[in-house]
């Protein structure tokens, strides 16, 4: 029975403060909304969209990174889209080629620049700029399904909490304000993904099915169902709803036997529409996948292997589960290095602030030169993206943001325990059927989260977003426990749950409100896909397939496109160095050093323009900068050794020196790079240990063969046959 000496003084105010809760989630979501551009999402669901617009019917499943996926969002996108901007997909890189037909290369390139430096960018041709207006509104509209989600949640959550809560106006507002307040949840309604879909579509199936055990009617039954299958179409989290169903409608019909009350057959006919029709609607993308590939639940890491899964950081396919280092969290309340394999901590940190930061901290000026420097790296394999890129320092967050992370961090913490409260204080409750379908909605998102991180235990893996799906029953426990916290503590209670309820909206609204105006329209580091990059990567591939021209025509645009770049240099360094062009090559090598000094591939490469042109002492002098820098690295290691043992001037060499760098570089590879190996035999060979010499040699084919290496392999080949093996007769 509610408690009238606490409940009576709340309810002549609850109306106002229900509208107020509504108008402050909707108003955060929406601006936040507004200063996001469409691209800072988790994955690329608008890729998806948009090849629907372009061919009008879905990519298969290992065609794009998100194809896999089950397809309401990407229809609704294209939908949108269309509706929006037409069924002609015009972005940068269709203006880009529309210039280069109509008005030129030079005028290609400079709308290029002007378009990396700022995404927004126009060209100054009006068609062209309508054109690319229209493709940026159509993408927001695409955006704005998540934002029209995630206040659809909020007014479904508020009539769920109703059916649950009946007799506890205090308990449905505490509810209903922590989860419209929820940092995450607001996140995602201004992502351009299909969680905040997700969300909607599994709190309208367990408001629907509240229902249904309330008032079994053949209407509510069929919309439950039809809901159901919405959620299955959104996403595979969506199947939380089946097992609620399940165990939800199973007790109802239990507890009717038990007491002989109701239609028992009718329930019966009711339940089996309900599932019926949800598979109907929904199974139809699993079934697919399984034909397919033998596993309804393939995702994207099976289907377009290995690249993401081991770009990595080290240490992150360890995960952990019992485990929460609150000191290591207040130290640095965002994604790092030294806490990605920690599961409970990042499901509470990305409850509860921008913990990876897609929002906040990615989105700083001073980030971009250093994801600049971890690209850098990346395309020398020194480390992969994300050990580069979770490996931040720290003077690079901006103060404003760790402060405000760590009083969200803080807020959660009296948020989970009252959540905690709830789940207990429940007591019997959970054994009736609407209990037992809360909780069962809990348990299997629960169970998903912690099998999806098990099956792979990475960082990106490790999302709260899974645990949201069940965002009704902890809407419903929290409320119960602020409620249960106002009726054992009286009026110090209700004023406790009152003052965390101002601290919380407070802190929430200064969060995202200096999110949104700080960063209103910037794009996160990596979110826009800039020319210069492009153009680059296909300067190394066309390298790689003999195409020099086109590939110097390639680097020469990046280069002009990013001037401050080192990869197209270094790219046109190579070229250089394959066409013979040793006084070119090595000024590119020398600007890319110049823009990054530790770079071991512009080092490696101006060694070899130095030793080509027998500038001797000038080439060790640039192999020994570079170990000063980068100490033990094995390539820069190689090149010294073999040069200390085969310079042409006598007085360079230096074979004692030679032997331990190329024993070193051999070591640090595990003696399975045929080139570390090559090193060893020409050392050796050098030293007059021509058997060892051969030893290596061998080692070195072998291992080249078997990578499919086969112009490493011939050059080892080379190299036995005219020195080897000449020494070997004298």
């Amino acid at each position: 029975m509610p408690n009238s000496e606490v409940e009576q003084p709340f309810r002549s105010g609850y109306r106002l403060l229900i509208c107020a809760t509504l108008l402050l989630g909707a108003g955060l979501r929406v601006a936040l909304f507004v200063s996001t551009p469409p691209e800072i999402a988790y994955d690329n669901h608008i890729d998806v969209a948009l090849y629907h617009v372009r061919t009008g019917h879905l990519p298969e499943p290992d065609r794009l990174w998100q194809a896999y996926q089950p397809p309401l969002y990407h229809l609704l996108g294209s939908a949108v889209y269309r509706m929006v901007a037409g069924t002609t997909v015009t972005d940068r890189r269709v203006i880009a080629a529309k210039l280069e037909q109509e008005y030129g290369t030079e005028a290609a390139v400079a709308f290029m620049a002007s378009s990396d430096a700022d995404p927004n960018a126009l060209p100054i041709q009006t068609e062209l700029a309508r054109q690319l207006r229209l493709h940026r509104a159509g993408k927001k509209a695409i955006q704005a399904i998540s934002l029209l989600a995630g206040v659809g949640t909020l007014l479904l959550l508020w009539a769920g909490l109703a059916h649950a809560l009946p007799a506890s106006p205090m308990a449905r507002w505490f509810g209903l304000l922590a989860a419209a307040l929820l940092p995450r949840l607001i996140y995602m309604s201004a992502m351009a993904t299909n969680d905040s879909l997700c969300y909607l579509c599994v709190t309208l199936s367990a408001y629907l099915l509240l229902r249904f055990l309330r008032r079994s009617t053949w209407r509510i039954c069929l919309a439950c169902g039809a809901a159901c299958g919405l959620s299955l179409l959104t996403k595979a989290t969506g199947l939380v709803v089946l097992p609620c169903v399940v165990i939800g409608v199973g007790a109802e019909l239990i507890y009717r036997l038990r007491r002989r009350t109701g239609p028992v057959r009718l329930l019966l006919l009711q339940w089996a529409a309900m599932l019926g029709l949800a598979l109907v609607v929904g199974i139809w993308p699993y079934a697919r996948l399984a034909v397919r590939y033998g596993n309804p639940f393939v995702s994207n890491v099976e289907l377009i292997p290995p690249t993401q899964m081991t770009l990595q950081p080290p240490g992150a396919g360890k995960a952990r589960f019992a485990c929460f280092n609150a000191k290591d969290l207040w130290a640095r309340p965002f994604i790092h290095t030294s806490n990605v394999n920690c599961w409970p901590l990042a499901i509470y940190a990305r409850t509860w602030f921008d913990y990876e930061p897609w929002f906040t901290q990615w989105r700083h000026e001073t980030f971009t030169p250093f994801y600049r420097l971890c690209n850098a790296r990346l395309s020398e394999r020194r480390g992969t993206l994300w050990a580069n890129l979770l490996d931040w320092p720290d003077r690079l967050a901006p103060k404003a943001l760790v402060w405000q992370a760590r009083l969200l961090y803080l807020l959660g913490l009296p948020i989970s325990l009252l959540l905690a409260v709830g789940l207990i204080g429940h007591g019997r409750r959970h054994l009736r059927p609407a209990g037992l379908s809360l909780l069962s909605l809990f348990v299997f998102a629960l169970v998903i989260g912690l099998a999806q991180a098990w099956r792979l235990p990475y960082f990106s893996s490790f999302k709260a977003a899974f645990l949201l799906t069940a965002l009704l029953p902890l809407a419903v426990w929290t409320g119960s426990g602020a409620d249960r916290l106002s009726r054992i503590m009286g009026s110090a209670g209700r004023v406790a749950v009152l003052a965390l309820a101002v601290l919380l909206a407070t802190a929430v609204t200064v969060h995202f409100g200096y999110v949104s105006v700080r960063y209103a329209g910037r794009h996160a580091i990596w979110s826009d896909r800039s020319f210069a990059t492009a153009h680059w990567r296909q300067g190394q591939s066309l390298r790689a397939r003999g195409k020099a021209d086109q590939a110097t025509n390639a680097c020469l645009v990046a280069a002009r496109l990013a001037p401050q770049a080192p990869e197209p240099l270094i790219c046109l360094g190579l070229l250089s160095l394959d066409r013979g062009q040793l006084e070119r090559a090595a000024e590119y090598f020398n600007k890319a050093l110049a823009s990054w000094s530790d770079s071991v591939q512009a080092r490696a490469g101006l060694a070899t323009a130095y030793h080509q042109l027998r500038r001797f002492d000038q080439a060790l002098e640039v192999l020994r900068q570079g170990l000063s820098q980068v100490p033990d690295d094995p390539t820069l290691s190689s090149a010294l050794a073999r040069l200390l043992a085969t310079c042409p001037e006598p007085e360079l060499r230096d074979l004692p020196e030679s032997l331990r760098l190329a024993t070193g570089a051999a070591r640090a590879t595990d003696f399975q790079d045929p080139s570390m190996l090559l090193t060893l035999a020409i050392v050796h060979a050098a030293a007059g240990d021509l058997d060892q010499a051969q030893t290596f040699a061998n080692q070195a084919r072998q291992l080249a063969r078997a990578a499919g290496q086969e112009e490493l392999a011939d050059r080892v080949q080379q190299y036995f046959d005219r020195h080897l093996t000449r020494r070997q007769r004298r």
